[in-house]
């Protein structure tokens, strides 16, 4: 019959001999069945599922907490080593400002050091105690690594005065030019030895025996070298910086015309040549921009006895 409902017929039989079970279940009974096993397994793989999520959530987070931990914990540890390189930067700065003082170099004006150095931003509700700590160590870092590169500049540039103050220094006269005893003074002289006439004497004179060797007193460069009537025979070297020595009443030259000469190295040997009355001795110049000079403001190792002879 078209309008009879279906059922399902369920034999129970026993494994030993027994009487046989036998009913019926109808159809909509046995798919709510079906449905209800399809929910619980679907509800069983859900929560499954959502304590799975948990338990890795919980992982996580465990995970984090730890990470969290290590890097305050290297947070702090940077802070203290930027700390460190601040106090190392302090003292690298007093440096500084000592050599300056020392090689007479001008100062830093304080306004150029502290040029650029940061803070917190404008408003700083929105952020964390963490946020805030991570931007003050940004802020601290950049003024470091700011004042890092600003002091290395100022090392370059001190490196190279020093550079050309050694190298002024190397072409500037600073030694008595040969051994022997000082006989004549720089300046006016109230009567010349051979002619009698109030002349100035622009060197000044060192006694000494013939062949006594002459030594540069500084770095330079051989520029000149001929026999004057009043000096005999005459060497110039050119130092640079507008200095230029002259050595005359010379026997004999050891170097040429354009070589180049450092201190102490010898340039010519003492003789007996020019316009002279007394003994054998150097006559000595130095000239500034072309103007002479008192060379005893240019010697600086004057021996005790040689000194007292003055």
């Amino acid at each position: 019959m078209a309008g009879k409902k279906k059922k399902f017929n369920v034999l129970i039989v026993p494994p030993n001999s027994g009487e046989t079970i036998q009913f019926r279940i109808p159809q909509f009974v046995v798919s709510l069945l079906g449905f209800s096993l399809v929910c619980v397994v679907l509800l069983f793989g859900y929560f499954m599922l959502g304590h799975l999520n948990r338990q890795e959530a919980r992982v996580q987070l465990q995970a984090l907490q730890v990470e969290n931990a290590f890097l305050q914990s290297r947070l702090a540890g940077m802070r203290s080593s930027m700390a460190t390189f601040g106090n190392y930067l302090s003292e690298i700065e007093q440096r500084e400002d000592d050599i300056r003082q020392v090689f007479g170099f001008p100062d830093v004006d304080p306004a150029e050091r502290a040029l650029g150095i940061g803070g917190f931003p404008s408003t700083t509700d929105s952020l964390s105690a963490y946020e805030l700590l991570s931007y003050d160590t940004e802020v601290d870092l950049s003024n470091l690594l700011r004042k890092a590169g600003f002091e290395r500049e100022n090392f370059r540039a001190i490196l190279d005065s020093l550079h050309t103050r050694k190298n002024q220094l190397d072409h500037t006269p600073s030694i008595r030019p040969c051994q022997g005893l000082y006989s004549g003074a720089f300046g006016m002289r109230n009567r010349h030895p051979v002619t009698g006439a109030r002349t100035m004497h622009n060197g000044v004179d060192f006694a000494a025996s013939i062949g006594t060797p002459v030594r540069a007193p500084a770095d330079g460069r051989v520029v000149n070298i001929w026999y004057s009537k009043a000096l005999g025979k005459t060497l110039v070297i050119d130092h640079g910086f507008g200095l230029q020595t002259l050595y005359g009443h010379l026997k004999d030259t050891k170097v040429k015309v354009g070589q180049e000469v450092k201190r102490r190295d010898t340039i010519a040997v003492i003789g007996r040549t020019g316009l002279l009355i007394t003994g054998p001795h150097l006559h000595y110049e130095i000239h500034v921009d072309g103007d002479p000079v008192d060379p005893m403001k240019y010697i600086f190792d004057l021996s005790t006895p040689s000194y007292a002879s003055m």
